[in-house]
Formats: structure tokens, sequence, C-alpha cells
């Protein structure tokens, strides 16, 4: 059977696309303006700080092993220490409890490949196959958790002691990736994954599927539903509903702020999990120029704001939010074939040459 690698949209940023967020207005600028601050001119870095990783696309079928090999080289040359890798149920198990050989395999060389390099790998396991959920698309939910719970099983025993963490799904809050979107059938997918995970790899880490932006209300409904007691890290992503403000933008009470996470952890606290850590497993701000009338939520940064807003965050986080512990910037590298806003929120050029906003993040990690 065809290896599925291609269903897969960009993890997380088409969710941004279409989903709702503050209303429409005029870019007060056509080009954003730049900010004056870049790389080491922060200074040295910040007690608390949390661990900085990136995401990579390294399972797609548009990866060859050669990009794959230079994007990991060039985050580890950056100071990067994780990777976030987006693997497929779907492309894993063309029938139950059958595996695709050639997919195995691709999953095995990205995942060498990021520790030959030094870095960490968290692995995002998503994908609905069709024999799952009555041949429908994968972005509904399997019909009964525990075929999930088999590859989830499956997977954090085979890649035992090479994947770190393992993330149950993305942004399952959004129609894009979870349709319609059903709090209590993610809970039990999560209560059915958790033990089935630990089962195989009692060190991995089980990190509670990502929000899109910091959706306190879905978190409020997991908890609801019985989720504590299932994972060991809540993850979000906290993209700016106004996509070009600052990182520290205040928060004004909605999900559409970087800074709305202390109300997750006050969530959390409230729900018993005060101790249980944070991760941002999606941030980003996309490079590009504002024509008249561009929406909120396609606003684009300068080249050096878009590397500024990833070392302010770092630093606001040490300062603000000590209960986040892992970042990750979306994404590696820039995209083709999407929309300008998808298409520019990479540390590195389609070509793999570095943007200002690498240059930035390398001069603050690895100064001199």
């Amino acid at each position: 059977m065809a290896v599925i690698v291609t269903v897969f949209v960009a993890v997380g940023l088409s969710a941004l696309a279409s989903g709702a967020r503050p209303a429409t207005t005029a870019a007060p600028t056509t080009t954003p303006t730049t900010s004056a601050v870049s790389g080491a001119g922060f200074g040295p870095r910040l007690a608390g700080e949390p661990a900085v990783g990136v995401n990579v696309h390294a399972t797609w079928s548009t990866m060859t092993p050669s990009a794959l090999d230079s994007i990991y080289a060039q985050l580890a040359a950056a100071g990067v220490t994780w990777v976030r890798i987006d693997m497929g149920w779907a492309s894993f198990e063309y029938a139950p409890q059958q595996l695709t050989a050639s997919y195995v395999q691709i999953a095995d060389d990205a995942v060498n490949a990021a520790r030959a390099h030094g870095l960490t790998v968290l692995a995002d396991l998503w994908s609905t196959p069709g024999w799952a959920n009555n041949n429908q698309a994968t972005n509904v939910a399997p019909t009964n958790p525990a075929d999930y719970a088999w590859i989830a099983n499956w997977a954090a025993g085979h890649f035992a002691g090479r994947v770190a963490a393992w993330e149950i799904w993305n942004e399952e809050d959004t129609a894009t990736f979870w349709n319609p979107p059903d709090p209590a059938a993610y809970t039990a997918l999560v209560r059915a994954a958790y033990p089935a995970i630990k089962s195989a790899d009692p060190a991995a880490t089980v990190v509670l599927g990502d929000t899109s932006y910091n959706d306190t209300a879905y978190l409020a409904a997991l908890y609801a539903d019985g989720i504590h007691g299932s994972l060991d890290a809540l993850a979000t992503h906290p993209y700016e509903g106004v996509a070009d403000d600052p990182p520290a933008t205040a928060d004004d009470g909605t999900q559409w702020t970087l800074t709305h996470v202390a109300a997750v952890h006050a969530l959390m606290a409230q729900n018993g999990d005060a101790n249980l850590p944070i991760w941002f497993t999606e941030l980003g701000w996309a490079e590009h120029t504002n024509p008249p009338g561009t929406a909120n939520g396609q606003l684009g940064v300068s080249p050096t704001q878009q590397g500024d807003y990833l070392i302010q965050t770092l630093r606001w986080v040490a300062q603000n939010a000590p209960y986040v512990t892992h970042t990750f910037w979306y994404e590696a590298t820039n995209e083709t074939n999407t929309d300008i806003q998808n298409a520019n929120y990479g540390l590195l050029t389609t070509n793999l040459t570095p943007k200002p906003d690498y240059t930035i993040l390398q001069q603050y990690l690895k100064p001199g």
C-alpha cells in the first residue's frame, strides 16, 4: 500500500488561516517596523529560559535525506536542542495492527538523524487511518480509542530511548485537525493512550495535545471530562491573534495572546496539575510585508522582528512564566504552495539558507 505522507497539511498553521480571531483591520503600514535589537544585543541569557526546539516536517514526502541532514545540522549549530516531528498514524498503520514498513523506515531515519546531530525528539502522533473511522477523513476521530492506543503503544516501544516525548494529536480543538472538535472524545483518546505509552516506555513524557492558541475554554472541558492523571505536560500553540503583536502583548482575557498562558496555568492549578509543565509546541511570527487591508491573523513582521520576537519570548517566559519549560519555533524552513503567511515562518529559506531570524537566534544562544 502506498505510504500516506502528503495528506498532512502544515501542522498547526493551516488552522490559523481559517480559524476565528479578532476582527479584520487594515494593516497600519505596508512594511513592518524593524526592531533595533537583535541576537547578542539582548545580553546574556536569563536563568530559567525554556528549552529551545523547532518544528521540522521530517517525515513529509517532500523532505529529502540530504535536506533533512542540512536542516538538523544548522539547527544544532544555532544552539537548538529539541525538534518536533509530526508522525502520521494513517501512514504507519495501513490496516489494523499492520504496519507500512516504508513509512516506519522514514520515521526511523528522521529520528535517528536528529539524534545524530544531538537533538532531542518530540513526536506528534495524529491522523486517523480510514479503517479506524469508517473511511472518513484523517482529521475525523477514530471510532474506538483503543485503536489509537495500539499505535501509540507500538510507537513508544519502537522508539524507546530515541523519542523523548509523545504529543497526543495536534490542535484537537479545531475542525482542521479533529472534525468536529469534541473534548469528551479527545479525553477518551488520551486516557487510552497515556497508559499505552507509559507501559511501552515509562521514561517517555506524554504531552497533552496542543490547543490552537491558549484555548482555556477547551482545556476546561477536558478537565471536566476527566483528563487529570493522563498527562505529564500540557501543550498550547500561543500564536498572537493579531499576528504581528509582540509576545508580551497584554492578556485581554481571551485566547488570542501568548500571555494568556497564565490563565492556562491557573486552570491547571485549579485541577491539581499546578506542578506539571506547559510546553509551547508551536509558536512563531511570519515574515512578510502587509498590503493595505491585511487581516489581523495574516499580518507579517519584518525579518529582524521575526527573530527578535523569538528571543523576547524566551526572556518573557523566564521572567513571567517559569512553568513553561519548552518552546518549539514554527518552523525550520519556509514553505511553498501555500499562502504568504504560512509560507514565511521559517528560520531557513526554501533553499535552506539562513534567514535573519536564524542568525538572531544563533547569536543569542551561542554568542561569539
